[in-house]
């Protein structure tokens, strides 16, 4: 019995070492910036993962980014405000991609129409000479990703300087492009969470509120004692402002 129990245990351990780990857990953070109102991207990426520069990407620019994880990879490439589709065909590199633009419908300004350039609005991305894949899924999670572009676009104060977001631009775009019960669903899924965490931070805000209210009170209950002391024996009350002095300054008495 002992011994079957050891050769369990060693198959247990044996197990546990040999579970592969997936190469973006262990690859070094890239660093990467995006220039909303230029739509360019700055990065130094040393040996990460592609998964995670892909990821980063689609959180800085709103692009919508699918890809199949059998595409992962690690890369290494320096970029400098470069334009975010050129950035994209070069960190892609090898792989295949396509790129999902919006329909440019004119827009019309008093009674003249003028034509409007596509937004880049998606990517995908398949392994190297494929050209459909049926493991593809979001690199943001949806309901995530719209609540944080719902929040940022009602988070700037009417007084402040508006500077041009292509981010926001792209995710307006892809909204248009939803179909209209996708699109509800998914706006009315992040008003929820907005909505949940708005309850949340009340709820701790009054906690912390009650709390320095107790805190107070028990302040003022601790310095009308004291003020009782000082008038009924005032040697008593001298003797602990001078030992509070004492320990605020380090002086303690020496033990016995």
């Amino acid at each position: 019995m002992h011994s079957m129990t050891g050769l369990i245990r060693r198959i247990l351990v044996v197990s546990l070492i040999i579970i592969p780990i997936p190469s973006y857990a262990t690859a070094k953070k890239p660093v990467i910036s995006y220039d909303k109102s230029t739509d360019t991207i700055t990065a130094n990426i040393d040996d990460a993962s592609f998964t995670q520069v892909m990821s980063r990407i689609a959180v800085l620019s709103g692009i919508e980014i699918r890809m199949d994880p059998t595409a992962e990879h690690d890369i290494s490439i320096s970029l400098t405000e470069m334009p975010l589709e050129k950035a994209l065909r070069q960190i892609a590199g090898n792989a295949s991609y396509v790129f999902i633009y919006d329909d440019p419908k004119p827009e019309r300004d008093k009674d003249q129409a003028t034509s409007r350039k596509p937004v880049l609005v998606g990517m995908q991305i398949l392994p190297k000479g494929e050209s459909s894949s049926n493991m593809m899924r979001p690199l943001l999670a949806p309901i995530g990703e719209a609540f944080i572009r719902e929040k940022n676009r009602y988070a700037a104060p009417e007084h402040k300087l508006v500077i041009f977001n292509h981010a926001q631009e792209r995710w307006a775009a892809r909204l248009k492009m939803m179909p209209p019960e996708q699109r509800k669903q998914l706006l009315a899924a992040a008003q929820e969470q907005r909505q949940q965490i708005e309850q949340r931070n009340t709820k701790r805000q009054q906690r912390q509120e009650q709390l320095a209210q107790r805190r107070k009170q028990h302040q003022q209950q601790h310095e009308a004692k004291l003020l009782q002391l000082k008038a009924t024996n005032p040697e008593a009350y001298q003797r602990m402002m001078q030992a509070r002095e004492e320990i605020r300054l380090g002086f303690y008495p020496p033990t016995r």
